[in-house]
Order: structure tokens, then sequence, then C-alpha cells
């Protein structure tokens, strides 16, 4: 997957995530959460714990601002999750070969 294909499905900036990955950013648990989401939004929880273990002593504590922006970002993580449900309900209810 590409920075810029978790970019859009986290909702983390490429710029972040490259700076994270490069060790040139401390990320915090929220981000790293939105990372988990954007690459398995099936198994969130413990993909965050995979990657805040990784992260160890290199985790910085959560802003008042980031609370807000997050909460922000989480309604919009829930329009798009619907969104794919969606889609998975229409693609299944397709029939794969409309001559039979």
């Amino acid at each position: 997957m590409s920075l810029r294909e978790i970019e859009g499905r986290s909702g983390v900036t490429r710029s972040t995530i490259s700076r994270i990955e490069r060790g040139l950013r401390r990320p915090r648990c929220s981000v790293l959460g939105w990372l988990a989401w954007g690459l398995d939004a099936e198994n969130v929880t413990p993909l965050t714990r995979q990657l805040a273990e990784a992260a160890g002593d290199s985790l910085i504590a959560e802003s008042r601002w980031s609370q807000r922006t997050h909460a922000r970002h989480a309604e919009r993580a829930e329009i798009f999750a619907a969104v794919l449900k969606a889609r998975r309900v229409d693609d299944d209810d397709q029939d794969p070969d409309p001559a039979a």
C-alpha cells in the first residue's frame, strides 16, 4: 500500500507518515490508531497496540487540540466506514454472471 493510499484511508498526511517512519517525528497514540484504521479497519485495536509497542518510548501525550482534531476525524471515519460497508453490500448484491 502506498503512502497516498494510507493517507486517503487514515486521514494522516503522507508527510507525517514519512516522518514517523524515518524517526523524524514522534507519534501520538491517536495517530497510530488512525494509521491502524487506514491499514485494517477490521482490526484497529490489535494493530494500534502493535504499532504503539513498536514506537515504544517515542510515543508522546495527546494535546487538547489533538483530541478535538481527532474527534472530527472520527466523524469522517464513521462516514467512510459506512460508505465502505454500503459498497460491500452493493458488490454482494450484484449478479456476477448477468447472462445466467
